[in-house]
């Protein structure tokens, strides 16, 4: 590809072109191709002041040798490359010498220069996109195989760019604001590396300003280190010579001159068979680095008909185990597509290989290890869930293909994509890709879409995943890709037994809020205060949110695939505090003599009327389950309620009132005085299936003196029972351009069947089925100005009647909610005030 790298010279159309005759000298025939071109005088405010690398290196007299290279005064070339790239590479080591030598600074993301030095562009990349499949030089090749694509007008350029200050793993505001050690002017605190990226214009171009965020796709290339060092430096190796075990220091010590390429981050060349010893390494520093954050809880009681697949066996055999024995386990995609005549499907052989050359005999595998059960042990089993991902010393979790028998790449006999590299012929420099960031490739991945695999992914302490391009560890310390060598030992805070905070942590070891992106880090275990109701009800709304975004292959499994969390949630932060029924959080904290009751009816009120389906969402009943719960329902949920406010007579301005479900929640579990007074739900209780009382929400206890008990109750359906419901009635509904007006207050309606508010036009079905009696509006929670129904449809089973919850409905009157209170002066009359009659019966919603 002639003339590919030429930095803003113009086309031949645009003079003529003159012969030039190419120096003997490789730096005078490189500057003779790769001279900077001034900015246009078109050029926008858009484009850096890019340093000019290639003008500085004819300035320069003399250099030392570079880290890579032992420069003999012979100069090689490779036949294969390109004209434009073969003067390029003649000079690599001077090219990175210069760049490393600029990006040796102190970090300061706020300077007034730091987006004039953040880039250093090489050159011009003509026609590299419209090449792309012609051209057999090896290093324009590797140039596209990491470019950044961009609409408009513009060409690609070749840059480079500090791996600490422009990197999407680190947080550098983070990292200067604590005054980290890596923010200073050292070497090899900034190793630079090389990036392909747009200098567009026009609709769909992106910034002049490169994002760190983009290189998480297309990939960077870096040098492997100049000699080959263990990321975890000598950690491990050093832990026998220390005293305490597992006692160390909490800074790095990097005294030694000859450590600098332990200071920063290179790139790691990688087969296509992979080196398991890489991930032994990981699994050796977090096993001795992060004992109270990745270690395993004491086993309190064994898990009887436990099972594990002995792979040191040929072939693997299936034995009784302890859940206490050193295991690993797998967690994969079975997929629908039937399995081979072999006896495994691929990806069980896979990780059976993987286990051994991890150094691990025993692997659990659900298929294998729990078919044998009875319905009632596996039942049990799956209850226990969270203790089998836990109690494993590692998941491997495998993230691709699309069933079973994909396998994991780069291991036995699966083949991976080979890395873009490229090997210098005059040099000792090696660029390799980095690739796809693993946790893109998890999240574009069939086993990040299934039900099972939500559970599976959290509960483990670490992680071991196999995607298409590459491996990645995510530990709860610590997040590797096997594509690039991170100074763990200088970005790793031994006394939080993590990786530092500016360290950006993974897909599963973070704590976010609710809709969050990147996440910060969680607290060790040993220095976690208790957790507060907030978070609690934070992240209980947060599994319901992403795992009912899951698919399952079989109805019967909604609940089933998530009992693993609810145990988790039960026995971590919401100890003694919250409980689960079918998916709902029950909120029976234990009292003493100076505490309010906890009010866990009207709690569990809230619970059960705040979840929607999402807009647009088209929900599917699953009748295994009680219609009440969310797991009672296939598709993606909600748990926040907006309602648009008007004042029918235009005396107040048009406004909204938005309400998260862990918010109301936590506020409601305050007990204070005027939402004592002013809450209200109905005296309902939960059936078995015979009709017998199961759960009262500690009514009976009350009523004796006695501090309410928490639910113990079987994993199976349950019925509410409604006495003599408040129920919606004398409606003068219209529209407005928001949502519905019944009467003089504002309603928002969310459907499960039919349409909601929402969805527009669906005012007339919803008020013709109620005069018909197909469905019924419920009061069901009122706290204050919160009004919430509960909307239900009414079902003819073995001959007798029952409801269905399709829905919820929010009301809201014009005043503020200070207002109201002031207005009506009791609850009693504020309810009055509602559209509301009492039904004259009960009714059981199943």
């Amino acid at each position: 590809m002639p003339d590919m790298l030429e930095p803003g010279m113009p086309t031949l159309a645009e003079r003529p072109v003159l012969e030039r005759r190419r120096s003997r000298n490789p730096l005078k025939n490189l500057m003779q191709h790769l001279s900077v071109e001034p900015p246009p005088e078109n050029d926008d405010d858009r484009q850096p002041r890019r340093g000019s690398l290639i003008r500085s290196l004819s300035w320069r007299k003399s250099r030392s040798p570079s880290a890579h290279s032992d420069r003999s005064g012979c100069m090689p070339q490779d036949p294969d490359l390109c004209p434009a790239c073969t003067v390029w590479a003649a000079d690599i080591d001077n090219i990175f010498d210069e760049m490393d030598s600029n990006f040796m600074k102190n970090l300061n993301p706020t300077a007034a220069d730091a987006f004039d030095n953040k880039e250093h562009s090489l050159g011009h990349l003509k026609e590299l996109e419209e090449n792309r499949w012609s051209t057999k030089c090896p290093l324009c090749k590797l140039f596209h195989s990491v470019h950044i694509p961009s609409e408009g007008d513009g060409d690609l350029y070749l840059s480079g760019f500090s791996s600490r200050d422009t990197n999407y793993l680190i947080d550098t505001q983070t990292m200067y604001d604590q005054e980290h050690t890596a923010k200073s002017k050292a070497k090899g605190y900034s190793p630079a590396f090389l990036a392909v990226v747009p200098k567009k214009s026009g609709d769909g171009a992106l910034s002049w300003d490169v994002n760190a965020d983009w290189f998480r796709n297309a990939g960077m290339l870096y040098r492997t280190a100049p000699e080959h060092q263990n990321e975890l430096l000598s950690a491990v190796s050093g832990a026998s010579g220390r005293s305490g075990g597992g006692s160390h220091s909490r800074g790095p010590s990097l005294s030694n001159n000859h450590d600098w390429v332990k200071r920063g981050v290179w790139g790691r060349e990688i087969g296509q068979t992979i080196d398991m010893s890489v991930g032994q390494d990981w699994l050796r520093f977090c096993e001795f680095y992060h004992q109270g954050r990745c270690g395993r809880k004491p086993v309190t009681q064994e898990l009887p008909g436990f099972r594990l697949l002995d792979c040191s066996k040929t072939p693997p055999k299936l034995v009784d185990a302890s859940i206490k024995e050193r295991y690993v386990a797998l967690s994969y995609v079975w997929g629908r597509q039937p399995a081979t005549d072999s006896a495994l499907p691929k990806v069980i052989s896979d990780a059976i290989i993987a286990t051994k050359d991890m150094g691990v005999r025993y692997l659990w595998v659900d298929r294998q290890c729990m078919d044998h059960l009875q319905p009632a042990d596996r039942l049990r089993q799956i209850a226990r869930m969270d203790e089998i991902f836990e109690g494993a010393i590692f998941a491997i979790i495998a993230a691709c293909g699309r069933d079973a028998n994909s396998g994991l790449p780069g291991v036995g006999q699966t083949s991976r994509p080979a890395q873009p590299k490229y090997e210098f012929v005059n040099s000792d420099v090696t660029l390799v890709s980095s690739l796809q960031d693993p946790r893109l490739a998890i999240q574009n991945s069939a086993w990040y879409t299934r039900g099972w695999t939500y559970q599976e992914g959290l509960l483990a302490r670490r992680r071991l995943i196999f995607t298409e391009q590459q491996m990645y560890w995510e530990c709860e310390g610590m997040c590797c890709p096997e594509s690039l060598v991170l100074p763990l030992d200088l970005y790793h805070d031994s006394e939080e037994q993590r990786m530092c905070d500016f360290m950006r942590p993974g897909l599963f070891n973070g704590v976010s809020f609710v809709g969050g992106s990147w996440e910060r880090w969680k607290r060790l275990p040993s220095k976690a205060e208790e957790s507060s109701t907030l978070s609690i009800f934070r992240e209980a709304d947060q599994h319901v949110i992403n795992y009912t975004r899951r698919d399952l292959s079989y109805d019967e499994d909604s609940l089933n695939a998530f009992l693993g969390i609810s145990r988790r949630l039960e026995t971590s932060i919401g100890r003694g505090k919250v409980f689960n029924v079918l998916g709902i959080p029950v909120w029976a904290p234990s009292v003493d003599e100076r505490m309010s009751p906890p009010r866990t009816r009207d709690l569990f009120a809230l619970s059960t009327c705040f979840w929607h389906h999402q807009d647009g969402v088209v929900a599917r009943r699953r009748p295994h389950m009680p219609s009440w719960t969310w797991v009672g329902w296939k598709g993606a949920v909600d748990l926040f309620s907006s309602i648009t406010i008007v004042d029918v007579d235009g005396n107040r301005p048009e406004r909204k009132n938005n309400l998260h479900h862990y918010v109301t929640a936590t506020q409601f579990t305050r007990n204070d005085s005027t939402s004592l007074r002013w809450t209200y739900s109905p005296d309902f209780v939960l059936l078995d299936r015979d009709g017998k009382i199961a759960y009262d929400f500690g009514a009976t206890d009350l009523r004796l003196g006695r501090a309410p008990k928490a639910p113990a109750l079987a994993i199976k359906p349950y019925a509410i029972l409604v006495p003599n419901p408040f129920v919606l009635d004398r409606v003068k509904a219209k529209t407005h351009p928001g949502g519905w007006i019944f009467n003089n207050l504002s309603v928002d309606v969310r459907l499960s069947r039919g349409n909601s508010t929402t969805g527009g036009g669906g005012i007339r079905e919803y008020i013709e089925r109620h005069a018909k009696g197909e469905w019924m509006s419920l009061l069901w929670f009122v706290e204050e100005g919160l009004i919430m129904l509960l909307v239900v449809e009414r079902s003819v089973r073995d001959g007798r009647i029952s409801w269905e919850r399709v829905g919820r409905m929010r009301m809201s009157f014009a005043d503020e909610s200070k207002e109201v209170l002031k207005k009506f002066g009791r609850l009693e009359k504020m309810v009055e005030e509602l559209p509301l009659r009492r039904l004259g019966g009960d009714i059981i919603i199943e």
